[in-house]
């Protein structure tokens, strides 16, 4: 072994400790912060939220994505929502803040014909938001990607009821 990689190696070794209270930390409080934007919302326009069902499943170190989900019902059909930070798909070391459906994908099987307000971008099968690095506004920023998405899912609906009925 080179000599960096043994100085490296034993700085590791009074540090391990620390660096993983300090990540288990973070983990734990911003998946717990993820939950509770989930939690706290009032409004889920045409989508039933089971609160209950909210958890977070942990990929980090491997793929460095915290989250949160959540089981709802849409038209007698169960969709999850995921809800992220994700720094694995990031080409910056600054994270995006994501959203995409785990579950019920049949609902963006149109969302290249939708408008998509200018601030969020559809890629990989999801919204994603870019926030300034500087203020996450994670409650914010969160609320504002599930209007966009609750957006969505109105003109579904709009569409839908254009198509069943034939009226304008």
């Amino acid at each position: 072994m080179s000599r960096e990689i043994d100085t490296f190696i034993n700085e590791g070794f009074s540090r391990y400790k620390k660096a993983t209270d300090v990540y288990n930390t973070f983990r734990k409080e911003l998946q717990n912060k993820l939950q509770l934007i989930l939690k706290t919302r009032q409004d889920w326009g045409l989508v039933v939220p089971q609160l209950e069902s909210i958890k977070s499943t942990t990929f980090w170190p491997e793929y460095p994505l915290l989250n949160a989900r959540i089981t709802c019902e849409y038209k007698e059909k169960q969709l999850i929502i995921v809800i992220a930070v994700n720094w694995y798909q990031s080409e910056t070391d600054i994270p995006f803040l994501g959203l995409w459906i785990e579950k019920g994908k049949e609902f963006w099987l149109t969302q290249d014909q939708f408008n998509w307000n200018s601030q969020f971008k559809y890629i990989d099968h999801g919204l994603r938001f870019y926030p300034n690095p500087e203020n996450y506004g994670l409650e914010e920023h969160f609320n504002d990607l599930l209007d966009e998405f609750l957006r969505y899912i109105k003109d579904l609906e709009d569409k839908s009821e254009f198509l069943t009925t034939g009226s304008t």
